[in-house]
């Protein structure tokens, strides 16, 4: 997530967060996904105060600040793209040719696998890369 976030602001390519549900992505489970990051105070570190927070909405999170009065500034382009599995049907028909890294976070799981569970991995893979070869794609696992 550091890596994704350090090549958005070094050349303004983005990172794409696969997951296997949505409900990954809503609520607070996807306004604190870069917490960690927050809280140790590397957005600031890596953007030279220009930004201190992440901002999330609608599977897209932004560099954000807030100013004197506590209003909220955001980066008007994502850092980030968030896309479930369960979901990727939705996501064919776009384009995303600034997305150069890829985290397929928690792809092992202790209770069950979706139905074809890599082919879709390999087609939300697809919509995102198109005819690229400069993308990097990690898996993480806890279990």
């Amino acid at each position: 997530m550091k890596y994704g976030l350090e090549q958005f602001i070094n050349d303004g390519s983005q990172l794409a967060i696969v997951r296997r549900w949505q409900t990954d992505f809503t609520g607070k489970r996807g306004a604190t996904m870069f917490d960690a990051i927050v809280s140790n105070g590397e957005i600031s570190k890596l953007t030279r105060g220009e930004w201190s927070s992440v901002y999330y909405y609608s599977s897209r999170w932004y560099l954000c600040k807030h100013d004197e009065k506590g209003n909220r500034i955001k980066d008007e382009n994502p850092f980030c793209y968030g896309f479930s599995l369960s979901q990727a049907e939705h996501d064919k028909s776009t384009s995303y040719p600034r997305v150069t890294t890829i985290v397929f976070d928690e792809f092992i799981t202790r209770t069950m696998y979706l139905d074809d569970e890599f082919t879709i991995f390999c087609n939300v893979v697809s919509t995102i890369i198109r005819q690229r070869d400069n993308v990097k794609i990690f898996m993480l696992g806890n279990t």
